[in-house]
């Protein structure tokens, strides 16, 4: 299982990308949760509420989950990160493969 993490400062932006990913079954389940965010960005330091969307998914999925967050985001650089899960409890991968293409 790989876990692709992004960050939008919008809850209805995540929204839709989680919408849009699920909807192409390209996902197996988002968790947003808000956070507050602090980074530099265009030489001056920000601080925002933003929302992190934890993305489960299948690893031969992630390029096209990139690709598709990309898309979406109105980020002009969105972070998107990717965890390589070397473990989860039995049944996971199963029902991962069952609700994505």
């Amino acid at each position: 299982m790989k876990i692709v993490i992004t960050y939008i400062d919008d809850r209805n932006e995540a929204e839709k990308i989680s919408e849009e990913l699920l909807r192409n079954k390209l996902v197996g389940c988002i968790n947003i949760f808000p956070c507050f965010s602090k980074y530099w960005w265009k030489n001056k330091i920000h601080k925002t509420d933003e929302f992190i969307l934890f993305i489960k998914t299948k690893e031969e999925l992630v390029d096209e989950i990139i690709e598709k967050i990309k898309k979406l985001h109105k980020y002009e650089l969105p972070v998107i990160d990717i965890i390589d899960v070397e473990k989860t409890n039995e049944g996971v991968q199963e029902w991962l493969d069952e609700v994505t293409k």
